[in-house]
């Protein structure tokens, strides 16, 4: 998993809608440690919007409370809609 993480991490950048979703979902059912992540936040601060939604879904989708305030701040952003 150390491995496939920071590219799957990288691919939420990707241009492609279609690449940066299945990034997420990818995250989502690794379930990765939250050591693995931590760029996470970096992408929730992102300006482009398509990329803070890419990582707040890959978020959503690992059963961790300790995401909870990043995305909670993520989420405040009046661009993120």
């Amino acid at each position: 998993m150390k491995e496939v993480m920071p590219r799957l991490l990288h691919a939420l950048t990707d241009p492609s809608q279609a690449v940066r979703r299945a990034a997420s979902e990818a995250i989502g059912e690794l379930d990765p440690p939250s050591e693995l992540l931590r760029t996470m936040p970096d992408l929730l601060a992102s300006p482009d919007v398509e990329i803070k939604r890419s990582a707040m879904l890959a978020l959503l989708q690992i059963e961790s409370s300790a995401w909870l305030a990043s995305l909670r701040k993520a989420m405040q952003d009046p661009d993120a809609d």
